[in-house]
């Protein structure tokens, strides 16, 4: 039986770690979803770099997993990540995600609506 939910895609290019949320995800999903990125993190050639997450797809989370995804921010929080955009199509979910994440709180962090403006931002930084 699989008793996961929500889906998740990871890959590493350069100095970026891009990583697109489908669906409502679940402590599992979000843990699966968590080791993905840090293994990512840990694969670039670079200390220093920049986090591209698409959550246009993204439907929630449970508080479970809401609270994982505050881990691994606490955990991104003590590596050199430089910058993250995140791309939402819905600034409730946007909202909610800054409610339940507070460790966001300390990064350098931008939402936007549109790939292309989250790219060129990530790019100045």
């Amino acid at each position: 039986m699989n008793d996961q939910h929500g889906k998740f895609s990871v890959e590493a290019y350069g100095d970026t770690v891009r990583y697109e949320l489908i669906g409502a995800f679940n402590e599992k999903a979000a843990a699966e979803c968590t080791e993905a990125i840090k293994h990512h993190i840990n694969s670039l050639y670079t200390q220093r770099f920049k986090l591209l997450n698409f959550q246009n797809k993204f439907e929630g989370s449970t508080p479970g997993a809401y609270r994982i995804a505050n881990e691994l921010n606490e955990w991104l929080n003590g590596q050199d990540m430089i910058p993250k955009a995140i791309v939402s199509h819905s600034s409730v979910i946007a909202q909610i995600d800054q409610l339940y994440v507070p460790s966001k709180k300390r990064q350098n962090i931008q939402y936007f609506t549109d790939e292309k403006d989250a790219i060129q931002w990530l790019e100045s930084q």
